[in-house]
């Protein structure tokens, strides 16, 4: 393996803060938005969880490939065939 694409501690932490920050960050803002929107369209409010809930996890999807396409500081994820 060559050293620049080696996975170092700093790399590793870089990918995981992006997905941490932006996946909590929001997924509380589109699950909250949707529980919200849910529960004024006339849902009960114990299934405005699961409204959210579902909204946070495909939110889940976009912060995956933003990590994806991000150009970190000194390298990017590329998937390759094998």
């Amino acid at each position: 393996m060559d050293v620049s694409q080696e996975l170092t501690l700093q790399r590793l932490l870089s990918v995981y803060w992006l997905v941490v920050w932006r996946g909590h960050l929001g997924g509380f803002v589109t699950g909250g938005i949707v529980g919200f929107v849910w529960v004024m369209l006339g849902g009960s409010v114990g299934s405005s969880g699961l409204a959210g809930g579902m909204a946070g996890v495909v939110w889940s999807f976009f912060v995956l490939q933003m990590a994806f396409r991000k150009k970190y500081h000194d390298f990017r994820i590329v998937l390759e065939r094998v």
